[in-house]
């Protein structure tokens, strides 16, 4: 009787029901709908066996607990078991990362384990301190647990610690349109290795832009945001400067996965499935030419799947080959034509 009771007193304990609310990963059994977010470095199947053909499409250094934000978006088609199958979304949502899937191929469809699925905000979390330092967490945005029962979120890679509830944290969530904050009017520039506070807690800032707020003598109140975190801080004002005009932020890229030109007049025509052994995986989103005509039963070919960040990490040069069957291969008449000889 002794062992039940403090069976049942662990269980009851914070430090017990805390770990119950907030897994490392997303736990078996629980339906997962919506979108989530997968890890940088995680290893797409494609099928929902070990065994099956993976892919990587990114690796970095150390933990991912030093990672947070090191994630991509993706939408959730079922999730069974062990494995979460996931649609190649393509979009950011409140990450500083998307996959970029050549636009030749629709609705590619992976799986990935549940262990591979960052933890996420489910819910907006709002606190003003009496400072006037706040902060503001949206929805879709990526968190990682810490020692103390807060969470860590990312300032476009400065780490910054809040008080987010475990409640408001989960592993999937109902994907809305990210929107970048619009800051009307003088714009400042913040000083590389900036120390500023939030409440009574201390983060260092990169170089960045970041909207006026009020000037208390030696310290001035700022905003900076990133994405779906608005994060209103003091910093010195020291730390203060004009925007450089002449600087241009690049983005992301355009992300080109262009297809050679040399090719056959043999295509597999759009919406063909396109699979990996007998499972389905993709489509083709327009008509496929293939570079020389099929010689056995199946049409092949191999296309990257990338991920663009403005996050540091070490891309992968892994690529996915799906196949159709030799028969659903049509010859482009015209092109047939304009190729005889005259």
């Amino acid at each position: 009787m002794r062992s039940l009771a403090y069976l049942l007193l662990l269980i009851s304990s914070p430090v017990f029901a805390a770990s119950k609310t907030d897994p490392s990963s997303a736990p078996d059994g629980k339906a997962l709908r919506g979108s989530v977010l997968v890890w940088h470095d995680a290893t797409l199947y494609t099928a929902p066996v070990d065994s099956a053909s993976t892919l990587q499409l990114a690796t970095f250094e150390g933990a991912r607990k030093d990672h947070v934000g090191h994630v991509v978006a993706m939408k959730v088609v079922a999730s069974k078991g062990a494995f979460v199958e996931i649609e190649l979304a393509g979009a950011e949502d409140c990450t500083w990362s998307r996959v970029v899937v050549p636009d030749d191929l629709a609705r590619v469809r992976l799986f990935v384990k549940r262990a591979d699925i960052a933890p996420v905000v489910i819910k907006p979390f709002t606190k003003t301190f009496a400072d006037g330092t706040a902060i503001n967490v949206g929805v879709g945005t990526p968190v990682i647990a810490t020692d103390a029962g807060t969470y860590m979120v990312s300032l476009r890679g400065d780490e910054l610690e809040v008080d987010v509830p475990a409640t408001s944290v989960g592993h999937a969530y109902a994907a809305a349109k990210a929107t970048r904050t619009v800051i009307a009017g003088e714009t400042l520039a913040l000083a590389a290795a900036t120390k500023a506070t939030l409440g009574d807690r201390t983060l260092t800032l990169s170089a960045r832009q970041a909207a006026p707020g009020e000037r208390r003598g030696e310290q001035t109140i700022v905003a900076v945001d990133d994405r779906c975190v608005m994060a209103r801080v003091m910093v010195a004002s020291t730390t203060l400067g004009e925007v450089d005009d002449t600087t241009i932020d690049v983005g992301t890229g355009s992300g080109g996965n262009d297809v050679m030109s040399l090719r056959d007049e043999c295509y597999l025509p759009k919406l063909t499935p396109l699979s990996v052994g007998t499972r389905m995986v993709a489509v083709a989103a327009k008509p496929i030419y293939l570079h020389a005509e099929p010689m056995g039963k199946n049409a092949c070919i191999q296309r990257a799947i990338k991920i663009e960040s403005a996050l540091a990490i070490n891309l992968t040069d892994d690529r996915l080959r799906v196949c159709a069957p030799a028969t659903k291969v049509m010859r482009d008449r015209m092109r047939s034509a304009r190729s005889a000889p005259r």
